[in-house]
């Protein structure tokens, strides 16, 4: 596989109490990460066979982020994707429908999410200490 032109996607998956991670109106916290995890046997499962599928595969605790070439994606998600670079060379991805998980995984998977291109703040100037005053 080409590095260069490989794309991720992140799996999120149902939790073991049937709360959702994508439509909670609370934010996830230490105090309530529990409430989002999915069993353990179901994250290594999924993980097994998306390997087999030809994704590059790793666990984030919670999630797990695929990453393999857009077509790969394309055919397993049943979407085509829009690829952008911008000025910088940051790349976006964008689904023109809700990728579709297999059949196989739509009792354990709640979405497939491609993350939007993280955005840098280069230009930052730093403050002239001279300049601040204590209050």
């Amino acid at each position: 596989m080409d590095k260069r032109n490989s794309i991720s996607a992140e799996v999120i998956f149902k939790s073991k109490i049937g709360k959702s991670m994508i439509k909670s109106d609370s934010p996830i916290t230490s105090k309530n990460i529990h409430e989002f995890e999915p069993p353990a046997e179901n994250i290594k499962i999924v993980m097994k066979k998306l390997k087999e599928l030809g994704f590059e595969v790793f666990q984030n605790g919670i999630t797990v982020t695929l990453v393999g070439d857009p077509l790969l994606f394309e055919k397993i998600f049943k979407t085509k994707l829009s690829i952008r670079r911008n000025k910088k060379n940051i790349m976006s991805v964008n689904p023109d429908k809700e990728p579709v998980c297999p059949q196989e995984f739509s009792d354990v998977i709640e979405k497939i999410v491609f993350p939007p291109a993280p955005i840098f703040f280069n230009n930052i100037k730093p403050i002239n200490q001279s300049k601040v005053t204590n209050p």
